[in-house]
């Protein structure tokens, strides 16, 4: 009876860390979800940074070329 017991809890302690194990497996592999998230979401706003500084330094370039145009016609 008594080996029967310790069975039964050795049993229950391994299925509780298998448990816990699988628990902690999850809430890492959604940790490195929301990282990849994250990082996505990071690019996704460097991309558009850039793009808008990209756009406002092609429109300061055509705005020195017309200064520079009526400059000369004077």
């Amino acid at each position: 009876m008594f080996s029967k017991l310790l069975v039964f809890l050795f049993t229950l302690l391994q299925d509780q860390e298998v448990t816990y194990t699988l628990t902690e497996d999850l809430t890492r592999l959604e940790r490195e979800d929301n990282l990849a998230q994250l990082v996505s979401l990071l690019t996704i706003v460097l991309i558009i940074v850039l793009a808008i500084l990209v756009i406002t330094l092609i429109q300061k370039q055509k705005l020195r070329r017309k200064v520079a145009l009526l400059e000369a016609d004077q």
